[in-house]
């Protein structure tokens, strides 16, 4: 039997040969709602090259460091930018997507890996709130425990850039939204 290299990559530390990033969608079920982070955007870095990204709406996300593996990543991301302490929610060890793409093949060889995860609050204690990040440094400017029937709808959107409450959302991240919504943990 053959293992599932989903699996094996987020499990395993980062090392210099190759890049990645994750996201987790992170799902309060009792509630129904999901935590979105709003990104300052910016100049962003990445296989030796930089793109502009878009302020926007999406799910935690961030990368992951060099001898960390992809499960420690959205552990760590999942703390910070939810607000929320290890005990009071879980990510499937399972990725739910892995995507490899190599960049600008002539400019640098490494592969870049972008790896989703779910995540469910087991525990929220205090209920959960929309609110401002303080941390500079984060790059999120808010979070936001969204109603799942508020976000817009994949096929409804008009707007190909599908705007929610006044700004960008990634239509990557809120397929992953959709497509996570029965995920078992």
């Amino acid at each position: 039997m053959e293992t599932d290299k989903r699996i094996l990559l987020a499990n395993r530390p980062l090392d210099t040969t190759a890049t990645a990033t994750i996201q987790v969608v992170l799902w309060d079920r009792e509630r129904s709602k999901i935590c979105l982070v709003l990104d300052k955007g910016g100049v962003k870095e990445r296989n030796g090259g930089s793109y502009e990204k878009p302020r926007g709406w999406g799910n935690i996300a961030g990368k992951v460091r060099v001898g960390e593996t992809p499960y420690e990543a959205a552990i760590r991301e999942t703390e910070e930018e939810s607000n929320h302490m290890r005990r009071t929610f879980r990510v499937k060890q399972i990725p739910v997507d892995v995507r490899t793409s190599y960049g600008n093949r002539a400019a640098h060889d490494k592969p870049h890996h972008k790896i989703v995860f779910v995540g469910e609050v087991v525990d929220p204690g205090e209920p959960l709130e929309s609110m401002d990040v303080r941390d500079p440094s984060s790059g999120i400017l808010k979070r936001a425990w969204v109603p799942f029937s508020e976000l817009p709808g994949m096929l409804e959107a008009e707007d190909p850039m599908f705007t929610f409450r006044g700004e960008h959302i990634y239509t990557s991240h809120l397929s992953y939204i959709y497509t996570t919504r029965g995920e078992e943990l």
